[in-house]
């Protein structure tokens, strides 16, 4: 993408993110949609971007993180999770899964793929997936890449992360969205993670753990992979 090109987008990105805000606020769920979009659609051609919008970037991704932390938690209601205190893995509630999710794994099943240096090119880059890791590092996704305004209007094809884990007896290291981009060789990975999920409902802690195995798992460094935390 050429500069000119990129100042564009970014025109028109601004014009649309300011006419929603106008009619909806500045914190609304179609304004950091919009902001989520605009950054997948931007980090594909990440790797030959100026830095001088890498601060935009993080400022908007810290508005989303806000908006999450500023949205009311029910209380008063049954977890279907739990935090192991000797291991820290999280584990699911195995009967609520077995009632639930055990019956249409069948329908998910085909496309829950393990993440590998190989299978990331297999996949679509520059879309979000579901994701959870399991107790060794080992990643599967949902092999249905999306974009952030595509999930908020449908996400009925999308299973829950209960579904992924169960390969992992339902115990995980974190569960969230994943998305990877690449340099123009298809070489170079950069990683997004995040935490988004509220059946594991994992911190900040275990989000960080993730990252560290992950940069272990494909031989990258720390600064590869930014973290997007939305704790509950």
């Amino acid at each position: 993408m050429e500069e000119n090109e990129l100042l564009s987008v970014i025109y028109e990105y601004r014009s649309l993110v300011h006419q929603y805000q106008e009619k909806y606020g500045t914190h609304s769920l179609i304004v950091h949609a919009l902001k989520l979009t605009f950054l997948s659609r931007i980090l594909k051609y990440y790797p030959n971007q100026s830095e001088k919008f890498n601060k935009e970037f993080l400022n908007d991704l810290s508005s989303v993180r806000k908006l999450v932390k500023m949205m009311p938690v029910p209380h008063g209601n049954w977890e279907p999770m739990s935090v192991d205190s000797s291991t820290n893995l999280i584990h699911f509630d195995t009967d609520y899964y077995n009632r639930v999710y055990l019956p249409i794994l069948d329908k998910y099943q085909d496309d829950i793929l393990k993440l590998t240096a190989q299978t990331l090119h297999d996949c679509e880059p520059a879309k979000w997936y579901l994701y959870v890791m399991g107790p060794q590092g080992d990643i599967l996704i949902f092999n249905q890449g999306f974009t952030p305004l595509e999930v908020f209007k449908d996400r009925s094809e999308l299973p829950k992360h209960a579904i992924l884990a169960e390969d992992f007896d339902l115990s995980v290291v974190c569960a969230g969205e994943i998305f990877w981009t690449f340099d123009s060789n298809q070489n170079n990975v950069k990683f997004i993670i995040n935490n988004k999920s509220g059946h594991f409902k994992p911190d900040y802690d275990h989000l960080h753990w993730c990252s560290r195995l992950l940069c272990r798992t494909f031989n990258i460094s720390d600064e590869k992979v930014i973290q997007i935390d939305y704790s509950y």
